[in-house]
């Protein structure tokens, strides 16, 4: 028993809270807004339960016994995937079939509004011709962010996770600027750069060896998937089948790989988070969506929310109020995932509609964090990213996104913007983000026809 000082889960903070040793090791660091930080073994086992079994090497720990609750592990599969990634809330959606010279959604779907009554899926025809084109200014922003992100990353200031969503959402703007003035080789061109800032990130990770460092292999496993990945959307657009099928049978064993290493942070060394054990078992099972995967994933989804509005009721950081209102969220979203596969209308309009409710409270709560100082502008800029994968969702159904969601999230994207514009300190990772910002909302108001 000692003491610390901690956010409690109202994002204020307290002195002189008395913790046991079990929950030491989630103590450090609660004031971030994030589920980044670790979890105890215990914590972590009582949703986990008993380790999962591959076929091939288990990681290299024996196996323990856990209680009931486990999270449904995947199995082993091929085909075309939906994968997201929750580490800075990264979300990859990848698809089966080339489409240029429209840009490709690739390793993270992109966070962009249409012009219209949906969000825009980048890539598709329709978004493509019905959106105003770019401006110039976009691409040399875009050229500022992936610099002022890589090098925030290589002096490690960015996590992985961010650094892979601004990567994708760099070569979005590149490839859609190209493609909109029909420049096909550009758009390969995107895509080929991106490759390479995947496997840079990559390589640091693996020069840097250090096995003890927390999440160290996790994180190269999923650089390297991500790499693979984008080798495999380059070689679709250049119409290279074969290369694209190599490239995504790499990307399957690496995925599995990833889980193993997220598995064994989180089941034996205790510093993993549910959310992403759940987005690890989730990147594999969804190389082949299914009903059932769907099904799977809605109660993982279920049984984090339940025991993060545990620890929230056990007033612990990491179940803070914005924890437990993106794992609504995730929960709610994977409810409509299933009843969309099982065309049940009336579940799904009411499951997406109570998504979009616990994200914008997502929103609302961060942005009182902000001002208490236990927010970052990412956490917030986050919450809209948040938001707008739920109205990716909604637009599958005719009439479900409404211009009032649309509305009420450009009004908080320009309260993003206007804090971001009054940050005065650009160091660390500080400039990535406020440039990430700042392109975000030149996109938006590009489609919007909207003075910045």
């Amino acid at each position: 028993m000692y003491f610390h000082r901690q956010a409690n889960h109202h994002g204020q903070f307290r002195r002189d809270v008395r913790i046991s040793s079990t929950e030491a090791g989630t103590a450090r660091g609660i004031g971030s807004c994030s589920l980044r930080t670790g979890l105890t073994g215990i914590c972590a086992a009582m949703l986990l339960g008993p380790a999962v079994t591959f076929s091939q090497n288990p990681p290299p720990a024996p196996p323990q016994p856990q209680p009931p609750g486990n999270l449904v592990a995947p199995k082993a599969s091929s085909g075309q995937k939906t994968i997201e990634i929750y580490q800075g809330t990264a979300r990859t959606e990848a698809s089966s079939t080339p489409r240029p010279p429209a840009p490709s959604p690739g390793i993270l779907t992109p966070p962009i509004r249409s012009s219209g009554n949906a969000p825009s899926v980048p890539g598709t025809p329709a978004a493509t011709s019905e959106r105003p084109p770019l401006p110039a200014q976009a691409v040399e922003m875009a050229m500022v962010l992936a610099r002022q992100s890589t090098d925030t990353f290589e002096r490690g200031l960015l996590p992985l996770g961010d650094y892979l969503e601004q990567m994708r959402f760099v070569t979005y703007v590149e490839q859609r600027y190209a493609a909109e003035r029909n420049q096909q080789r550009n758009v390969i061109a995107a895509a080929e750069r991106h490759v390479a800032q995947l496997q840079h990130a990559a390589e640091l990770l693996e020069r840097f060896r250090q096995p003890a460092a927390k999440g160290w292999e996790a994180d190269t496993l999923l650089a390297r998937a991500a790499t693979e990945e984008a080798q495999a959307e380059l070689a679709r657009l250049q119409g290279e089948k074969a290369l694209a099928d190599a490239a995504e049978q790499r990307f399957q064993t690496l995925a599995m790989d990833h889980l193993r290493a997220r598995e064994f942070d989180t089941q034996v060394l205790g510093i993993g988070s549910l959310p992403t054990m759940a987005a690890a078992i989730e990147m594999v099972e969804k190389t082949a969506p299914s009903g059932d995967t769907k099904g799977d994933e809605a109660e993982r989804r279920e049984r984090i929310l339940l025991t993060t509005e545990r620890w929230h009721a056990d007033d612990a950081g990491i179940g803070r109020a914005d924890a437990v209102d993106k794992a609504r969220v995730e929960a709610d979203k994977s409810r409509g995932n299933v009843a969309l596969v099982n065309r049940d209308a009336p579940r799904f309009v009411e499951a997406i509609q109570d998504a979009e409710q616990a994200s914008r409270d997502l929103f609302q709560t961060r942005l009182e964090f902000y001002h208490h100082g236990t927010a970052s502008l990412a956490d917030l800029t986050n919450a809209l990213l948040v938001r707008n994968r739920v109205h990716q969702v909604a637009s599958s159904q005719e009439g479900l996104f409404t211009q009032e969601m649309d509305t009420a999230w450009e009004k908080d994207l320009r309260e993003v913007v206007r804090l971001a514009d009054g940050i005065e300190d650009h160091r660390g990772r500080n400039a990535p983000d406020i440039q990430f910002v700042t392109l975000l909302n030149l996109v938006d108001a590009t489609d919007h026809n909207r003075a910045l």
